[in-house]
């Protein structure tokens, strides 16, 4: 599909395109415009996410980063790279809610050049330990950190770095609905500066009890999930077949076979430890 257009190839070889409630013939010369504006507009939207978490890599972020990993998770609507959407920041500075995670007690906010911050209000010091910014384009990053705070150890708690980034999709997802983006998107995850850290996965006497190796590098990218259309993902359920095998490669790069916190069947089912 491309942006405010849906593509339908018959057997025949003909196809259709939709702009609003009519519908026409499209030829090939069309056919292949709108795949080649798609693949375009992709490109751009990676090479988007390419800069900020290159950026991020070298702890170029919006205020002070806390010390350790840091975990990213980024959303681009091609619509948004397409110029046909674009995010009223003014508006969103009234209604920055939405963007709050579960484990944030409180949330508060500021616009800047590329759009608006959302972070928990209580911080470090003036150190930040997660943020969300939401840019003009629509495009869509948010950060935390991957360190265990409640201890001095060199941990990365596996069960609260997945469900953030299951919420971060899932939070994503509903904003671009909310936002009115339609069309698709590319998703990426990542856990940048780890070195010297290992992923916890079990709790012995309240303390991090099972550690596995190292990773093999300093920063984990996964590969980029395609969204094909942003309207059909409703429920976190819907959210969940992208997340899983995200979370499965990341946990690979662990050493574990796959993420705990789904279930066999693919549910997500969150350990309690």
């Amino acid at each position: 599909c491309s942006m405010g257009m849906w593509v339908f190839v018959r057997a025949n070889g003909a196809g259709k395109q939709r702009n609003g409630t009519d519908t026409t013939d499209m030829n090939f010369d069309q056919i292949r415009s709108a795949f080649d504006r798609t693949a375009t507009l992709a490109e751009r939207a990676r090479k988007f996410i390419d800069d900020r978490f290159d950026a991020i890599g070298r702890r170029q972020t919006w205020k002070p980063f806390h010390a350790g990993p840091i975990c990213v998770v980024a959303f681009v609507p091609l619509a948004g790279m397409a110029g046909r959407v674009s995010v009223d920041i003014a508006a969103l500075n009234n209604s920055y809610n939405r963007f709050m995670f579960n484990d944030w007690h409180s949330v508060s906010r500021t616009m800047n050049i590329d759009g608006l911050v959302v972070y928990p209000a209580v911080k470090e010091g003036d150190v930040a330990v997660a943020y969300t910014q939401v840019y003009r384009n629509g495009a869509i990053v948010a950060l935390r950190t991957g360190a265990a705070l409640v201890s001095q150890s060199q941990i990365i708690p596996s069960s609260t770095v997945t469900a953030f980034y299951r919420d971060a999709v899932v939070k994503f997802l509903a904003a671009s609905n909310a936002l009115s983006f339609t069309g698709p998107g590319v998703l990426r995850c990542a856990m940048v500066n780890v070195a010297g850290f290992k992923f916890g996965v079990g709790l012995i006497n309240n303390m991090w009890g099972r550690n596995v190796a190292d990773s093999d590098r300093d920063s984990l990218v996964l590969p980029d999930t395609w969204v094909d259309a942003i309207e059909g993902f409703e429920t976190a359920e819907q959210a969940d077949t992208l997340v899983r095998p995200m979370m499965d490669v990341l946990w690979q790069a662990f050493d574990l076979e796959r993420c705990l916190e789904y279930s066999l069947s693919g549910n997500w089912a969150p350990r309690t430890l």
